[in-house]
């Protein structure tokens, strides 16, 4: 028997090994780990971490690698200079996405701006979304829903002071950025019926585990069977029905002409009058209108809400930073009972730690994976058509190479640094760049300013009782971030990471509450006119994007045609995943990368716009996140109220070295544990 398996093995074997050959003097690829017949590099894969499995490739293979899984070619790029390559110079090129089982149901097949491929219908979807539903105007007109949803938050933690309560911040910047998205995509809040908000926040979860489930048949098509028998194929049948559902429920109440007069104006309000008078140049379907809506709800709501506890979390374990935001605020604010969004233009040190934030936790770090069109070339290297590339921000934004010490919580990074993270600067890009950057940004990015400035405006903040910085987690949850997937999630991300970070560095959170306080003067609460003028807020907000991008591996593309990166051709259909993690603490770009200083930003024009490959939480080109305006904008907003109206501190008996910075996987990194501090009133 044995001898019967070597004949029949050798030749397999020696067929494959020729194969490779030929294929390899036909095509250069960039060098990687080595793989089995038929699995390739299925059997080393790290799907929980993915991020992080890329990095330590890179450290071994280079800024440009390759893997095999299966039958899909992957290239990981782990560089500005690369990101830039792939999301700006060679946008086109990768502008695709690949075809994977979960976003395609969720997607109603591609009926949506995320995760489309690309062509004329996803061009127009986008525009729709870029001037009718996410322009800056519409932003700054959803600023009132913002500020009351921010205020309302603060008043509950006003009653948890009262009650010497601890404060859950990670529960309580999902349900705020959730509900900042309900109301400005439904027009709904879903706080008064039990039943239909516990409904909507399980529907929510089961979709963002599905983008984020591990399909055999992405890989082996002939095997489809395998995710029938697990049960994952009827989960994501039956999440897609709930959704389904959810939304006609919605779209029904808003043809009601008795609808509620808070669903005037909303996303879905705005959809429907766009498909009634047929002022788009395509015909707006059902399906399209629902795909915009899965956009907007699973990325609006977590992301946003990962941020500001990512920068709390950071916060609480740098008390001396902690506390310089919070003299920045209050110093600023006055007496003012909340931050609102104008005051936090005036502070830059505010504005550092976030930046300093989604440097070390970007929201996404990985980018969403981009697909090759056509035969392309990066570095040298000769890429086919369908190629998937990943840009790891996260490993960016910790670049060596590009920060200095990038490990460390260091807002002054950003204080004399133009770089941001809008998708201009590709050393900090946690929302992407380019025509697939985030569209939602500056939505999150107001929401995550305007609840950690508040935040940090009226509360001190303590770790509860027994609990030490040294104690506090800074792990990552696996996850994706999409505006219902990519809404919710991320803004509450980067808010949670930047109040994580900002406990851990007390005098940042002080130099960031000095400069709200100081700003805001006698007003009760931040508002978004306010957070224009807090720099140092806004540096806060880049760093903690920085360090955390919401997605650390930018969503992946899918190449079109052969290209080629440094010097290696690759083939049509190639994955590209671009590490923006990566990116964003990689020492060749980042002074001390993994150090948390929003001073880095605050002479910089560094941005995570998309303009900036070093910093790209949002991605960038095509494919960048189009809400991206929306969700810094609840980022901003909610950061800067929680920092204006309280201290924060660790419960008792726990030091800022206590805090963990570790994160959960999934489409937005989340913290691994919830935070949990202890507000004082401020005033």
């Amino acid at each position: 028997m044995i001898f019967f398996l070597l004949f029949v093995a050798i030749p397999i074997c020696l067929i494959f090994l020729l194969l490779k050959a030929k294929r390899s003097g036909k095509n250069k690829l960039p060098p990687g780990p080595i793989g089995l017949p038929f699995i390739g590099n299925l059997h080393q894969f790290d799907s929980l971490a993915r991020h992080i499995y890329f990095w330590k490739l890179s450290k071994k293979y280079g800024k440009i690698l390759s893997l095999k899984l299966a039958s899909v070619q992957i290239v990981v790029v782990s560089s500005a200079k690369l990101a830039k390559e792939v999301l700006k110079t060679q946008d086109l090129v990768f502008c695709s996405r690949p075809s994977l089982v979960g976003q395609q149901k969720l997607s109603y097949n591609g009926h949506d701006i995320g995760f489309a491929p690309y062509n004329d219908c996803w061009r127009e979807m986008r525009k729709i979304c870029v001037l009718h539903l996410l322009s800056l105007k519409k932003v700054q007109l959803f600023s009132l829903i913002r500020e009351d949803e921010v205020s309302r938050m603060i008043n509950k933690i006003y009653q948890q002071v009262d009650n010497s309560q601890v404060t859950n911040l990670s529960n309580l910047m999902i349900s705020l950025n959730s509900t900042i998205i309900c109301r400005v995509a439904f027009g709904v809040r879903f706080d008064k019926e039990a039943h239909e908000r516990k409904r909507f926040d399980y529907i929510l979860a089961e979709a963002q585990a599905m983008l984020a489930s591990f399909f055999v048949s992405d890989f082996f098509p002939s095997l489809s069977w395998i995710d029938k028998l697990t049960g994952l194929t009827d989960r994501l049948e039956k999440n897609f029905k709930d959704l389904d559902d959810f939304y006609e429920e919605l779209i029904e109440q808003h043809h009601n002409p008795n609808r509620p007069k808070s669903m005037e104006g909303d996303i879905i309000d705005l959809l429907l009058q766009l498909k009634k008078e047929q002022l788009t140049p395509i015909d707006l379907s059902l399906e399209d209108i629902k795909g915009i809506l899965m956009n907007v709800l699973v990325a609006g709501s977590d992301t946003s809400s990962a941020v500001v506890v990512w920068a709390m979390t950071i916060l609480i374990k740098n008390p001396k930073i902690m506390k310089n935001v919070q003299e920045e605020i209050r110093n600023l604010i006055g007496n003012k009972d909340i931050v609102n969004e104008d005051d936090i233009q005036n502070m830059p040190y505010f504005k550092a730690v976030i930046k300093e934030t989604l440097r070390l936790f970007p929201p996404a770090p990985l980018l969403i994976p981009r697909e090759s069109m056509k035969i392309s070339t990066l570095e040298g290297y000769e890429f086919q058509p369908r190629t998937i590339v990943y840009v790891n921000a996260w490993a960016i934004a910790r670049d060596p190479e590009i920060w200095e010490n990038p490990e460390e919580f260091m807002p002054e990074r950003f204080l004399n640094s133009d770089v941001d993270f809008k998708g201009q600067d590709y050393e900090l890009i946690p929302f992407g760049a380019g025509r697939r950057g985030c569209p939602g940004l500056a939505l999150g990015v107001a929401s995550v300013e305007l609840a950690l400035s508040n935040l940090l405006y009226a509360f001190d903040w303590e770790l509860p009782y027994g609990l030490k910085k040294e104690d506090i987690d800074i792990n990552g949850r696996p996850g994706i971030t999409n505006v219902l997937v990519a809404g919710s999630d991320t803004s509450a991300s980067v808010i949670i990471w930047a109040m994580t970070i900002l406990i851990k560095n007390p005098k940042a959170m002080k130099k960031v509450q000095e400069e709200i306080r100081n700003l805001m003067g006698n007003k009760n609460i931040v508002n978004e006119d306010d957070i224009q003028n807090m720099s140092y807020l806004k540096a806060v907000i880049k760093e903690t994007l920085r360090l955390f991008p919401p997605a650390p591996l930018l969503i992946p593309r899918e190449s079109m045609k052969i290209f080629t990166l440094e010097g290696y051709e690759f083939q049509p259909r190639t994955i590209v995943y671009v590490n923006a993690w990566a990116i964003a603490r990689d020492p060749e770009i980042w002074e001390n990368p993994e150090e948390f200083m929003p001073e880095r930003f605050l002479n910089s024009d560094i941005d995570f716009k998309g303009q900036y490959y070093e910093l790209i939480p949002f991605g960038a080109g095509r494919r960048g996140c189009p809400a991206m305006a929306l969700g810094v904008a609840s980022v901003e907003l909610a950061l800067s109220n929680l920092l204006y109206a309280f201290d924060w501190e660790l419960p008792y008996g726990l030091k800022k070295e206590d805090i963990d910075i570790n994160g959960r996987s999934g489409i937005t990194v989340n913290k691994k544990n919830d935070l949990c501090l202890i507000p004082k009133k401020h005033f």
